[in-house]
């Protein structure tokens, strides 16, 4: 399980201050420990969300679980649109057929 990007940007300083101050227990975890264990936390309790200190976690939640579906949909369109390129003809073909429609009129 990973966490978000709001808590892999934290020192673990302030991860630790934050999980006390959620009442868990911090002593002597690893810095992904702590991001796990407060993400887990938080996804449990929504109603920290008008926390100012944790506010951010819930925003960039919130807009991550619409990303995957806009992805898709870019990508849906761009094959739509995708053209495909014809290869220019090399003069020496173009010489080529000029010379048999020339020969023809004759």
């Amino acid at each position: 399980m990973s966490s978000s990007s709001f808590l892999q940007k934290m020192r673990k300083a302030q991860l630790e201050e934050l999980a006390s101050d959620l009442d868990l227990s911090p002593s002597g975890q690893k810095k992904a420990d702590l991001e796990i264990l407060i993400d887990s936390f938080l996804s449990q309790h929504p109603e920290l969300s008008t926390d100012a200190r944790v506010a951010p976690f819930y925003k960039r939640r919130s807009t991550n679980e619409l990303s995957p579906i806009k992805k898709e949909q870019v990508t849906a369109d761009v094959e739509k649109i995708a053209k495909v390129t014809k290869r220019r003809t090399t003069k020496a073909f173009d010489e080529l057929t000029n010379s048999v429609d020339d020969s023809d009129d004759v």
